[in-house]
């Protein structure tokens, strides 16, 4: 075993543990700031007088993903009632470009008022780990909203591939040539995928593509073996049978949805990885306290609204609690710093 791989199983029994105490934190407490999950939306809380905070402009929620993408969906779906409950409007911005330095820029820029929401995921855990920020010196948590499941998903049509066991046969019997698409190089996406080869015992190759939307083309296309990729952007080609999942990186088996209740899991085959991809939002370091109040109100209220929970329902953003709030979502990110450093260190992962 080479030094490398050796570190690389240490870093992934360090994951487990992390994540598992992580996932395993208790659920929100139901107050007026968090609202209990599921039913109608809830009661608006207490602005507790009509000199509270209150936004004078448009919030801007900036990203780095691309305009129709997840997190674009994500704000448009949490801001529309968000903004009503504000009494503004919240736009998404998709700041691309820079490997996410041109989003991070232009929060920034920004005054620490409010007015600017740093929407935000694993890559930004990456950017500090790199050295591109200060996570906690340059911003304030705000909350964290979904924690996603990856799939790895074949094409239906592709007769070597029925399920799990068809994918590591392949791999096994043709070291390096089982071709696996991702979004991104140096991503939540690689590392994840590193880090299940790497249990699994076997050699792939990961093409990194610019968007999902290419990821999921590369597949349609049949320039890929396999996908990896959330269960929401490709619902549409797992319900016209063009795509088929065999794989849940999830803990226990998915119940709530049928289409995929038969998809076995990473750790019910002994691969102990379940990193979810996950979307949140902070502000600038900075921000009043009573700001950051008024706005995590505000967004949790909305993600019991009618539209966002269709948005989660539709995506399947549900299989795992999402809501954090401002405490909550901090030691998270700490979870996710201390796991993630080992690991990419132990790949090298780092940007050219």
């Amino acid at each position: 075993m080479s030094k490398r791989l050796f570190a690389l199983i240490l870093c992934i029994v360090m994951v487990g543990a992390i994540f598992a105490a992580c996932n395993n934190q208790p659920a929100a407490p139901t107050t007026p700031a968090t609202p209990a999950p599921g039913g109608d939306a809830a009661a608006p809380a207490d602005t507790g007088g009509a000199d509270r905070w209150s936004p004078s402009r448009p919030i801007e929620a900036i990203h780095q993903m691309g305009p129709g993408g997840g997190f674009d969906l994500f704000v448009r779906a949490i801001g529309h009632d968000a903004g009503t409950i504000l009494g503004t409007t919240v736009v998404p911005i998709a700041a691309q470009g820079g490997a996410g330095l041109v989003a991070l820029d232009r929060v920034m820029a920004a005054p620490a008022d409010g007015h600017t929401i740093y929407v935000v995921g694993p890559e930004q855990i990456f950017m500090d780990i790199w050295g591109q920020m200060d996570l906690f010196e340059e911003f304030t948590p705000l909350l964290r909203a979904q924690h996603d499941v990856g799939f790895l998903s074949v094409r239906t049509s592709d007769d070597r591939f029925d399920s799990i066991d068809d994918v590591m046969a392949y791999a096994i019997a043709n070291p390096g040539a089982l071709n696996i698409a991702i979004t991104n190089p140096a991503s939540y996406d690689d590392v994840v995928v590193n880090l299940w080869a790497s249990l699994a015992g076997i050699e792939v190759s990961i093409v990194p593509y610019a968007s999902g939307s290419e990821a999921i083309a590369a597949l349609m296309g049949g320039h890929v073996h396999v996908l990896f990729e959330e269960i929401g952007p490709k619902r549409g080609f797992i319900d016209s049978g063009d795509f088929t999942p065999v794989l849940a990186f999830i803990e226990d088996r998915i119940t709530q949805y049928e289409f995929v209740a038969h998809v076995p899991t990473t750790y019910e085959l002994g691969w102990e990885v379940a990193l979810g991809r996950w979307r949140g939002m902070m502000v600038r370091y900075g921000t009043d306290p009573e700001i950051i109040q008024v706005l995590f109100e505000a967004m949790a209220e909305s993600m019991q609204g009618e539209t966002y929970l269709a948005h989660e329902y539709e995506s399947l953003l549900d299989i795992r609690p999402g809501l954090l709030n401002p405490e909550e979502f901090r030691a998270f990110l700490e979870a996710e710093l201390a796991a993630y450093r080992p690991v990419i260190y132990a790949l090298d992962m780092f940007p050219d």
